[in-house]
């Protein structure tokens, strides 16, 4: 796609100097017709080359979040690495809420439920 993203920036340099250069009315018209066309090329190209772009960066995105519930997965219940985990999904869950929804039930739930996990995270550091 680079390389047909070049390729089209040269044809279209190319005509834009060949119209300039012109003084035949008739091949200056034929040269625009191939200019608009290469442009219509390009700006598909260009819009495909986006596309692609951001459908990969959703699928790395899927990729991490997979890895990042795999690992979680792996760590046995109750382990300080598991509750270290749910204590980072439930600040993520709040950092999400609304304003209104801090302060109601589920925001009182999801502080009461990081309190906790926070204060037992905090004795097995103590340890």
């Amino acid at each position: 796609s680079k390389t047909a993203a070049k390729d089209l920036e040269k044809e279209i340099e190319a005509l834009n100097k060949q119209i300039s250069e012109s003084d035949n009315a008739e091949e200056v018209e034929a040269l625009n017709k191939q200019l608009a066309i290469a442009e219509k090329e390009y700006i598909n190209l260009r819009n495909t080359v986006a596309d692609t772009n951001e459908q990969l960066k959703g699928a790395r995105k899927e990729q991490r979040d997979f890895i990042k519930q795999a690992n979680t997965a792996k760590f046995k219940k109750g382990s300080y690495f598991d509750l270290n985990e749910q204590l980072k999904a439930a600040r993520k869950s709040f950092k999400n809420l609304s304003e209104e929804e801090r302060r109601g039930k589920i925001g009182q739930e999801l502080t009461q439920r990081i309190q906790k996990l926070d204060t037992e995270l905090k004795g097995i550091d103590y340890l």
